[in-house]
């Protein structure tokens, strides 16, 4: 009987994920635009719920990063028509959004509301993955980025909320920004990359990529973390395996 439960037991922390999408895995994208107070109520708001800010890429030594974390996901929030509120505190910018399919019911359900702490929750809820719009610079490197690192197989996305779960069920890599790999070195991030400039002047970053044990030889898919410039606000998903 003790063995059968010990088995069952077993089986059921197999079952778990590992990389489940949680709020403390989040990092707040701060637009260097935003006034000081903006950015104290920010981070404080952050600090309490566990978050980690992370600055304008330009200004490396404002980056928040936590060694004992790994790697974290980065989120923005958009407006949706009205002014999303932080504790009470109109959150001016309109650099910053949350990014997910047009045809997501998860879009309805934060247009509902005005605060931040309610779209984490919603986006956290419904595990939405939030990935560059398909209308900017970020969303149009996306399929560029796939077809090249793919070695001709490509992770089919049919809308950008679902691009986080296909590529971790596909797994092979995970794509972050130089700037933030710096500081993570000691996880194993071996491999750093440049985005062509004479593709996207418009982006300004490097791409460093993490290789899961057992991947390196097929390199079939990837599993992705795109932050472009500030002008676009940094923003991604995904915790590292």
């Amino acid at each position: 009987m003790f063995r059968i439960l010990a088995l069952s037991f077993f089986a059921l922390v197999l079952c778990v994920p590992i990389n489940s999408f949680a709020i403390s895995d989040l990092h707040i994208a701060v637009d260097s635009s935003l006034s000081i107070p903006f950015r104290k109520i920010i981070k404080d708001y952050a600090h309490k719920r566990l978050m980690i800010i992370t600055a304008d890429f330009k200004n490396s030594d404002l980056l928040s990063a936590d060694p004992e974390k790994g790697h974290h996901a980065v989120v923005s929030v958009v407006h949706l028509g009205q002014k999303p509120e932080l504790n009470g505190v109109p959150f001016a910018s309109d650099k910053l959004y949350v990014c997910i399919a047009e045809s997501s019911p998860i879009r309805k359900l934060i247009g509902k509301h005005d605060s931040l702490n309610t779209v984490l929750k919603i986006a956290q809820k419904h595990s939405a993955f939030i990935v560059p719009a398909p209308d900017n610079v970020m969303g149009n490197i996306i399929n560029d980025v796939v077809l090249k690192l793919c070695a001709g197989r490509l992770v089919k996305v049919k809308n950008f909320e679902n691009l986080g779960r296909a590529a971790i069920e596909s797994g092979a890599f995970v794509i972050l920004p130089g700037s933030i790999a710096i500081q993570h070195e000691s996880a194993g991030l071996n491999r750093l990359f440049e985005v062509p400039q004479e593709l996207y002047p418009e982006i300004r970053y490097s791409i460093t990529i993490l290789e899961n044990e057992g991947i390196n030889q097929s390199r079939e898919f990837v599993k992705f973390l795109f932050l472009g410039e500030i002008n676009y606000s940094e923003l991604g998903f995904y915790k590292g395996a």
